[in-house]
């Protein structure tokens, strides 16, 4: 998962810089084998957990495609951290909520601050979800418990600050991992032990948490800023609707739209043929 900064992209998490080529030359080897060089193609996936938040995936392969190419696309699910369902959102401020809100003294102030509040809701889920990728706290905690083997499979995934003899790479790497992401992307100010420490399972707690809290306030902010001109003509026509019904539409269709901002469901696959 990246962030473009500059117009460049910064790897939040170094440790996975390496995936993208790996992955890129196993999708191109089976594209390869199976158009058999009779198309030629372009191959793209797109994740963005939040429509209004510049972090995410991009998979490029191929040459831009013709405007006349055979086009295909499709969204797949990823295996992410767990949010609530649209339904349990939407549970949130049902619709007596919604009714207590209208009969409050001031129902415009209300119906605005609860529509923040659904907001800040929704980007803390998102913010799990974008922390759980940028931030393996799970697996940090693993390696102050079980101890690093030097030969570990997963020192070919794990992209360092350069070629710099290490006594211990896995572990260099891994705390150049935590003082990247969480001091030169987030600007934290953390204090990252040296090689010769241990991974206190606090400070990855402290640095998950943070993290968290940073990404789910960015998010909230971020969605508030473009979303109040739509919340704003939502309250409006509520409160100018004397059905109750439409009302209720109306506000229904307010909090589904919040909860699809931070919930794109998965990534957009697209793929280009043409001869």
């Amino acid at each position: 998962m990246a962030l473009n900064v500059n117009g460049s992209k910064e790897y939040l998490n170094p440790m996975a810089k390496m995936h993208r080529p790996m992955t890129e030359d196993a999708i191109r080897s089976y594209l390869d084998a199976r158009m058999g060089g009779r198309y030629q193609y372009r191959f793209e996936a797109h994740w963005y957990p939040v429509s209004v938040y510049d972090t995410g995936s991009d998979i490029e392969i191929g040459a831009i495609a013709p405007a006349d190419a055979f086009r295909q696309s499709s969204r797949i699910s990823l295996p992410t951290v767990s949010s609530p369902s649209q339904e349990e959102f939407l549970g949130s401020m049902n619709k007596s909520a919604f009714l207590d809100a209208l009969d409050a003294p001031d129902p415009s102030a209300t119906l605005h601050e609860e529509y923040n509040k659904s907001i800040e809701r929704v980007s803390l889920s998102a913010a799990k979800t974008i922390t759980s990728v940028i931030f393996p706290a799970d697996y940090l905690l693993s390696l102050s418990s079980t101890g690093i083997s030097l030969n570990s499979e997963q020192l070919s995934l794990i992209a360092g600050p350069g070629n710099t003899e290490l006594a211990n790479p896995e572990y260099q790497l891994v705390l150049y991992s935590i003082d990247h992401t969480a001091n030169r992307m987030f600007g934290l100010n953390t204090t990252v032990p040296t090689e010769d420490g241990n991974i206190d399972m606090n400070l990855i707690d402290h640095i998950n948490s943070t993290l968290m809290q940073v990404n789910s306030a960015r998010i909230s902010s971020c969605m508030q800023a473009e979303m109040q001109p739509e919340i704003d003509a939502t309250v409006s026509g509520i409160l100018n609707s004397t059905d109750t019904e439409t009302q209720l539409e109306m506000h229904e269709r307010q909090m589904r739209s919040i909860y699809s901002k931070a919930n794109r469901g998965g990534a957009d696959i697209i793929l280009y043929m043409w001869q």
